[in-house]
């Protein structure tokens, strides 16, 4: 079996994926950090056309920018004696075209789940726009970018259309693994197309499944930590938070306790002042009643002195002659005031 279709086909898709995604990771990034709104969509339309456009559509359009008898065609020919079509590198610009939606659209995924305060925190410290991208956004990125090349490969890798018309078939020369299916049919070998049907399904399903493992969090070592050592970190992280959590809870519940037991003991000293000052003013009038303070003249208090006084002042209101001198007792006057 000859295995020149599967060779030739890997490298027209490297190629291809390689051309196709430097400039797609640098139109994602441009379109996420400069636009937005309707711009971004329409830019996002406009990089995302070659992925629904019909591979005829595609390979019309090569062909007519890059014949002999286009303008560019025939300029590389003249100047370098270079033919663009039917040649194996012919299949690289299909293949490229091809494969940049993929490869932009990964990218913009990636780009728009990346925190932008981090790059911005960069660029306010003094750092360029190109140092901040390869040394903070790309490195957080890279699994997903990693993951869109690999699609982008596998996207290069199975096309056949626009290839067919650039390239052609010749075994041996342009023939690639996606081709090689359609005119082995056409030829009426069904055996050894089936045989490159088998070898399509399975080189899509490795890669894939390389992408699916990508996005699920898997690194085979492209930077960070496996899954493993990802998944016991994040486990011991989210440890460390309910314990910090119930260590907070705990804390509010002493200050709560705290709290109460601070008001019951202010209210119980505010009832032990007030008592006290019920008790001291009880006794003081208890005191007062019953021992006294006696002054010179043997009274208990002024007070007392002064309702003694009152008092005979007022029983000697009736007699005439209770204010004038010393006639002894006033109780020996008759009762005509003699």
């Amino acid at each position: 079996m000859d295995w020149y279709p599967v060779i030739n086909g890997a490298r027209v898709a490297l190629l291809g994926a390689a051309f196709a995604f430097v400039p797609g990771v640098f139109a994602a990034y441009k379109t996420s950090r400069c636009f937005a709104g309707v711009p971004r969509s329409l830019l996002d339309a406009l990089f995302s056309l070659p992925l629904v456009l019909p591979p005829t559509v595609t390979g019309w359009l090569l062909l007519r920018f890059l014949g002999p008898r286009s303008f560019i065609g025939a300029g590389l020919w003249n100047l370098f004696h270079l033919r663009l079509l039917l040649t194996w590198q012919a299949a690289i610009l299909p293949a490229a075209a091809a494969a940049f939606p993929i490869a932009y659209r990964i990218a913009r995924r990636a780009f728009a789940d990346f925190d932008r305060d981090l790059s911005d925190a960069a660029l306010t410290l003094g750092k360029s726009e190109i140092w901040t991208f390869w040394m903070i956004q790309a490195p957080c990125c890279e699994r997903m970018l990693i993951a869109g090349f690999l699609l982008a490969f596998a996207r290069a890798f199975g096309e056949f259309g626009a290839t067919a018309m650039t390239a052609g078939y010749t075994a041996g020369r342009t023939a690639t693994a996606s081709t090689a299916v359609y005119y082995l049919w056409r030829g009426g070998d069904n055996s050894g197309a089936l045989a490159w049907v088998l070898i399509n399904l399975l080189i899509s399903s490795v890669f894939l499944l390389l992408v699916s493992l990508l996005e699920n969090g898997y690194t085979f070592g492209f930077g960070g930590q496996d899954e493993q050592e990802e998944d016991n970190y994040n486990n011991n992280y989210n440890q460390r938070d309910g314990d910090m959590d119930d260590r907070n809870n705990q804390n509010k519940n002493n200050r709560y306790w705290d709290d109460m037991r601070e008001d019951r003991e202010n209210r119980d000293n505010r009832d032990y002042n007030q008592d006290y000052r019920e008790n001291s003013r009880d006794n003081r009038d208890n005191k007062n009643n019953t021992q006294g303070r006696f002054d010179s003249s043997g009274y208990a208090s002024p007070y007392d002195r002064y309702n003694d006084e009152r008092d005979g002042k007022n029983q000697n209101d009736g007699n005439i002659y209770g204010d004038y001198g010393d006639y002894g007792d006033y109780g020996d006057y008759d009762e005509n005031g003699w």
